[in-house]
């Protein structure tokens, strides 16, 4: 198999997941329909359905201080790990990966004459 073939199949299998990604959020909705607000969790069919609930928090620092909910903490600095681990410093705990990107390549623009921006898959 060629790489644009590769390619290819890579781009298909992302879209093949955003659609079941779709109906999947679909499924859950119908599902939750049928597990009562005050019960955790049912089971139906040898399956054991939980209900959960996780927040989602992405409040500002400045809207956080309104609350009085901001705490100062030590952290790693990412950033000197990173140009340490680039430098050849062996550090502990520090692990580098490899993925792949494809982006569709958008020919020209006819009315305007310039390069289109490529979209991410």
């Amino acid at each position: 198999m060629d790489v644009e073939k590769k390619i290819a199949d890579y781009k298909d299998l992302g879209r093949r997941i955003e659609e079941l990604e779709r109906q999947k959020k679909v499924l859950v909705a119908e599902i939750l329909q049928f597990i009562p607000l005050e019960t955790k969790s049912i089971h139906i069919g040898g399956n054991c359905v939980k209900r959960v609930r996780r927040l989602s928090i992405r409040t500002s620092i400045e809207s956080a201080k309104l609350f009085q909910a901001v705490k100062m903490q030590e952290v790693v600095d990412k950033e000197k790990i990173k140009r340490l681990y680039e430098q050849g410093q062996q550090i502990p705990d520090v692990t580098e990966f490899e993925f792949i990107q494809v982006t569709t390549m958008v020919k020209e623009s006819i009315l305007k004459g310039s390069p289109v921006q490529a979209a991410s898959v």
